[in-house]
């Protein structure tokens, strides 16, 4: 059996956004209806060399980083290692 920090946690391809006038985005409404976002929710925004990760704010999403950022410096997974590896959106 994996432990915690071996546990497959899935990457899904959800929706194309665009940047708006004041720099907002929409987040596609299945991912919110999913996490239970509503108006107002607080979201982490961590950079990831050049890319974003968006977190809802939660107590298990925090506990969460800090697990993804032990294991990527336990293994010396770099940033941008980690980025070469996703495929290009377009």
């Amino acid at each position: 059996m994996p432990s915690p920090e071996e546990t497959f946690i899935p990457v899904e391809y959800l929706a194309t956004a665009r940047l708006g006038e004041k720099g907002q985005i929409t987040l596609p409404k299945a991912y919110r209806d999913t996490v239970a976002l509503e108006v107002g929710a607080p979201i982490t925004v961590l950079q990831l060399g050049s890319g974003l990760l968006l977190i809802p704010e939660d107590t298990r999403f925090r506990a969460l980083c800090d697990r993804i950022a032990t294991t990527f410096a336990r293994h010396g997974v770099e940033a941008d290692a980690l980025l070469d590896t996703l495929p290009d959106a377009r």
